[in-house]
């Protein structure tokens, strides 16, 4: 998953680069002064530069993302990018990570166990009972538990 993601970043920023030289390229640029702007060893640069172990895989919550993001926004600068906004090259947004404390569940006066129970809400609590309007959702053996629990969230049903 980190190499799929360091891919996809690198493929994001090279490609964010060459969109770049197009749009140089649209205005008159040669291609001898884009082979000037993208080329082997620029590419290697940047992609040396995101994938260098103080980025520390660009994991949220560490310093490294933000070494990572002040990397790609000099580097937008460089390449005369204009901000989009007043607030420069840097889009804030907020994460919230969860913290799990407990989980209990009967069903048809059975216990559950609470590896078996999935929840997904913003709410700090959660209670529910044959009032609630909430239906059960079995996955069957096999099935897959990322796409079923997606398939779940987006039916809009509690």
């Amino acid at each position: 998953m980190k190499k799929f993601f360091v891919m996809g970043l690198l493929v994001t920023a090279t490609s964010f680069l060459l969109l770049s030289a197009s749009c140089l390229a649209q205005k008159g640029t040669s291609a001898k002064e884009i082979d000037a702007i993208i080329n082997a060893k620029e590419v290697e640069r940047i992609e040396r530069t995101l994938s260098a172990d103080d980025m520390q895989g660009r994991k949220t919550f560490t310093p490294g993302i933000e070494k990572a993001a002040d990397f790609i926004a000099s580097e937008f600068k460089t390449i005369g990018l204009q901000p989009w906004n007043s607030n420069g090259y840097r889009q804030e947004f907020v994460m919230v990570r969860p913290k799990f404390i407990s989980a209990s569940a009967i069903f048809d006066r059975v216990n559950v166990e609470q590896k078996n129970i999935m929840v997904v809400t913003c709410q700090p609590q959660l209670k529910i009972d044959e009032r609630s309007g909430y239906e059960k959702a079995f996955i069957k053996a096999g099935g897959n538990l990322q796409t079923e629990a997606r398939g779940l969230v987006r039916s809009n049903k509690n």
